[in-house]
């Protein structure tokens, strides 16, 4: 990837409304925790969090309560399992698990770090705006127990038009701790960009992002 254009992006004081919502709860995608009934996360609460796994029929099947270790909040939580197995444990950002546990307490121990311990995945997902002038889209960035830095390409290759020359706007949310936009070549008629996020645990965020575009294309 060629870094031509490379933007460092820090959170803005005027947001775009529409994705406002973004920064509270959001139901997340479960890939271990399914082997346990659950099709998806809720997360709720403020300071210690509760945790539910809910199956297709919106029933709880997995209930925790999370609290951040007061010395090392960044890289160690307690897990208080409520159900379907009552246990406690400490979990840290390495997946290691403290505690004595049942074979399902550990089970859920390691869905929970599986699915929600770094990058994490919100359930609904927009799709890209795209039209003759511009391109544009929002990236939903998902909870999680510790934190996480991740990427995803964005845009599209536009041989026939050109991105604009101030191409590349973006509206954090004040969650997010960064955002890095790359394009993908020097070339303007390539409108494909790579943008690199950084997210702190126990936060919500979204990266909004336009490119305008051109046309016809210049060599």
């Amino acid at each position: 990837m060629q870094s031509i254009n490379s933007l460092v992006l820090f959170a803005l004081a005027t947001l775009p409304a529409c994705a406002a919502a973004i920064e509270e709860p959001a139901p997340l995608t479960t890939v271990s925790a399914s082997q346990l009934g659950a099709s998806r996360w809720e997360i709720g609460g403020e300071g210690d969090r509760t945790i539910t796994g809910r199956d297709d029929a919106g029933e709880a099947v997995i209930e925790a309560i999370v609290t951040r270790d007061s010395d090392t909040p960044d890289s160690r939580v307690h897990i208080e399992v409520l159900s379907p197995d009552p246990a406690g444990f400490d979990l840290l950002s390495t997946g290691e698990v403290l505690g004595e546990t049942s074979p399902i307490a550990t089970q859920i121990a390691h869905a929970l770090f599986d699915d929600l311990g770094h990058q994490t995945k919100p359930l609904d997902q927009p799709p890209e705006t795209r039209s003759t002038v511009y391109l544009n889209g929002t990236i939903y960035l998902g909870w999680s127990l510790f934190g996480y830095a991740a990427f995803q390409y964005v845009g599209q290759p536009c041989p026939t038009v050109n991105r604009s020359e101030d191409s590349g706007t973006f509206f954090p949310s004040t969650t997010v701790r960064s955002c890095t936009l790359d394009w993908m070549s020097p070339s303007r008629n390539n409108c494909l960009a790579r943008i690199d996020f950084v997210m702190p645990p126990d936060r919500w965020g979204y990266c909004s992002w336009h490119i305008d575009i051109e046309g016809p294309a210049t060599p």
